[in-house]
């Protein structure tokens, strides 16, 4: 992983309760099959009791001149939350001026057992939305080192 980050802000509260706010910018990212020119956005992050897995973290921000899986991305602009477990996220990404689309949703992420359960999820192409159909017990997905299940 490589790549440079900047950032602004301030941490506050006592060590069980830690807040930190800011602006933040990465250039040149390069990692996990993704690379940016510019990644900016807003961060507000609060780790309670000092424990990093109930922090909650909420991003707002704007990425330009994106690769992702080997897919050019103009633009991406969204926010993405985490809660304890719970990843949410709605991302508008631009490929051109008339190719545009929006993942949308929330799962519940259980690293210790590598999986996690879909709670939520709108893909959206163009106009034309793809929703998960919601169900009684959500769908969950596993992985391993060979990949996914």
């Amino acid at each position: 992983m490589g790549g440079t980050i900047s950032t602004k802000g301030r941490v506050t509260g006592p060590s069980t309760a830690l807040h930190a706010s800011g602006d933040a910018t990465v250039n040149r990212l390069d990692g996990f099959d993704i690379t940016a020119l510019t990644l900016a956005g807003h961060y507000d992050v609060t780790v309670p009791s000092g424990d990093v897995a109930l922090a909650t973290v909420r991003v707002n921000g704007r990425g330009e001149f994106l690769d992702v899986l080997g897919q050019p991305v103009q633009e991406a602009t969204g926010t993405v939350a985490f809660d304890a477990e719970r990843l949410a996220f709605d991302i508008n990404l631009t490929q051109t001026a008339a190719r545009k689309g929006r993942p949308a949703g929330a799962v519940i992420l259980s690293p210790e057992q590598h999986e996690a359960s879909l709670l939520d999820r709108t893909v959206t192409l163009g106009n034309a939305p793809w929703h998960l159909t919601p169900r009684e017990s959500p769908p969950t997905l596993s992985w391993s080192d060979q990949g996914f299940a």
